[in-house]
């Protein structure tokens, strides 16, 4: 039997976006986290930002790591727990580094755009997997943070795949990989005493990226893995609110690595209330402007209940981030060019709520109080990860022909 999930938010500040620890505001913070305690949120996952914590290779960003604690108070307060995300140098497919990582050489990854100190950087990294005064520094970091902050009743988890790192500063190996996640994973769990899991939430794209640790891998570490999938970026999907797909991807990470999941994270953007059902940004004068279909609230509210009722054997189901990103922003990185998370609030960014609100405080509302061995577990799916590993995207979209079918 699994255990009941519960339901989770991406947490940031409605008026301010992911980047607000050095314009933290406690009241506003404390505000929108008995907000979130009100729709039935368990607990928040919060980015550090790796170049805001610690933006000097032996030092941390004391305003920034004081700000933190008082955001756990107020989830404290409001009886919200905290999934902190460390190490976030990746946010929608942008690289976002400490300065102290990066080399002036042009970057020979340049599909992968970097951002360091509010500006571009044609940069590259640097060996932050292998090089041993590197991999100090971030032990340090864990040192500092974790180990100051692991007693505080609001921590629910630490989460170290720096969300999605991996994708856009690959390790030169898989082992390499695995050996700088471990070791990692022991630096959290030593300086935490052993109070929380430590999980492993990483976009889907991780299951078919050549040259990366296997799930099952990082699992056989003592990771707990998490998986972020929007089936409106996929086009192995059957549309953007194919909830079929996000359970497929759930089910397969569960699969692959033979273990529950700390996080099944998704979401569908809305369009504003008789606003434009298209999100476009430019991409410069040779290529196509990115598009975005944005779909009405009510299809998102049926989206958030669906996603809910389909989640099994996971501890946070994340559907949906707490607020919308405020149109001041979307001219700054990573919004500029992503935007997906733009419109993915159960609240607008005036504060008002959308009506997948209501879906999440019903199903909250529902779940209060049930047992905590409830539902079954998902039936393990009968894969073979080599052939995966072979065959990548077109292999995964076979699979979910056959999952859709009831084949698999």
């Amino acid at each position: 039997m699994a255990s009941r999930p519960h339901l989770g938010l991406t947490y940031w500040p409605a008026r301010k976006g992911p980047f607000f620890w050095e314009s933290f505001d406690p009241h506003e913070v404390r505000h929108e986290l008995a907000h979130v305690a009100d729709l039935g949120g368990a607990a928040v996952r919060v980015f550090l930002p790796w170049e805001t914590f610690q933006p000097w290779e032996d030092r941390i960003n004391v305003r920034a790591f004081d700000a933190f604690g008082q955001l756990l108070d107020a989830a404290e307060e409001a009886g919200v727990g905290a999934v902190p995300v460390l190490f976030v140098g990746h946010l929608y497919g942008q690289r976002f580094l400490p300065a102290w990582l990066l080399r002036p050489a042009p970057s020979p990854d340049v599909a992968v755009r970097t951002v360091s100190g509010g500006s571009e950087h044609a940069g590259h990294a640097k060996p932050l997997y292998t090089a041993r005064p590197l991999v100090d520094a971030q032990r340090y970091l864990v040192r500092e943070l974790v180990g100051f902050y692991a007693a505080h009743p609001a921590v629910h988890a630490w989460d170290v795949g720096g969300n999605g790192l991996f994708l856009v500063a690959p390790p030169p190996a898989p082992e390499a990989g695995l050996e700088w996640a471990g070791e990692l994973l022991q630096a959290v769990q030593e300086a935490d005493g052993g109070r929380h899991p430590v999980w492993w939430g990483v976009p889907d794209e991780v299951l078919t990226a050549p040259g990366l640790p296997s799930l099952a891998a990082l699992a056989d570490v003592g990771l707990v893995p998490g998986l972020e999938t929007y089936p409106i970026l996929r086009p192995e999907a059957h549309g953007a609110d194919d909830v079929e797909f996000a359970a497929f991807m759930w089910a397969l990470a569960a699969t692959l690595s033979s273990r529950p999941m700390g996080l099944a994270i998704t979401g569908l953007p809305t369009a504003p209330p008789q606003g434009p059902t298209v999100a476009e940004v430019s991409r410069g004068p040779e290529l196509p402007p990115r598009t975005l279909p944005l779909r009405p609230e009510e299809d998102q509210a049926a989206y958030v209940e669906q996603v809910l009722a389909r989640a099994r054997d996971v501890d946070l189901v994340v559907p949906a981030t707490f607020a919308d990103v405020p149109p001041e922003l979307w001219a700054t990185p990573p919004f500029d060019q992503a935007l997906l998370p733009r419109h993915l609030g159960l609240v607008r960014a005036d504060g008002r709520e959308k009506e997948a609100a209501t879906a999440a405080r019903l199903w909250a509302k529902a779940h209060a109080g049930r047992a905590e061995q409830e539902s079954p577990s998902p039936r393990p799916l009968d894969v073979d990860p080599e052939e995966l590993a072979r065959g990548g995207r077109e292999v995964l979209a076979k699979w979910y022909r056959a999952f859709r079918e009831g084949e698999l």
